[in-house]
């Protein structure tokens, strides 16, 4: 008797997992499908100051698919980004540098060398590292490096290039990564020339493409 209350105990409870079991994961369930990313265009401005003068103002812009978040994930685990990368300059002559070979002295007089001259460059431009990545709530993870290389006169004139003109360069580099929505444009940087006092702002505007 205690035998067959036994089995049927077993019974009913290997009855109550299975049940369970094709409750919480049912035989041929597809797997849901991964949402499509989103298209948006990223648009990087770099404009110079003097005072409240905008003297200049160059703009880029950078065209990402930002991957969709996965449905359930945490927050906090669920960044998945897209980047692009984005390099407009032009190399600069800025001197030349001579070496000599094969030169020696023997009695006081020189044997047959050879002098090369070559020119030096130095590339002068702008430098864009963006990656972008979307959240759950609709906005956007934008992240951007920008490094921008110019010629510096003190005259402010680098129109005319001249090989022979001493020229200096000023470099400005920076990152960052702010939560944006379709539309809206933030300010990114702001630097000051210590030379000058001339202001460099970044700005960018994220726009989600139809």
């Amino acid at each position: 008797m205690q035998s067959r209350t036994f089995l049927r105990t077993a019974a009913a409870t290997a009855f109550t997992v299975l049940a369970f079991t094709a409750t919480v994961r049912p035989q041929g369930a597809a797997p849901q499908p991964e949402r499509a990313g989103t298209a948006a265009k990223i648009e990087v401005v770099l404009s110079r100051w003097q005072g409240e003068k905008k003297v200049s103002s160059l703009p880029f812009a950078l065209y990402i698919v930002a991957p969709a978040p996965v449905p359930g994930m945490a927050p906090q685990d669920n960044r998945r980004w897209a980047s692009q990368n984005l390099r407009m300059g032009v190399d600069v002559p800025i001197g030349t540098v001579s070496r000599t070979s094969g030169a020696s002295v023997t009695a006081g007089t020189a044997s047959n060398s050879t002098t090369t001259t070559t020119a030096q460059y130095k590339n002068v431009g702008t430098s864009i590292d963006g990656r972008l990545s979307q959240t759950e709530d609709g906005r956007f993870s934008v992240a951007i490096t920008v490094e921008d290389t110019s010629m510096f006169s003190s005259d402010g004139n680098t129109t005319q290039i001249r090989i022979a003109d001493p020229m200096a360069f000023r470099t400005f580099t920076m990152n960052n990564t702010l939560t944006m929505r379709d539309g809206q444009t933030l300010p990114f940087a702001m630097a000051t020339d210590k030379v000058t006092g001339d202001v460099l702002k970044v700005d960018v505007t994220l726009t989600v493409l139809k």
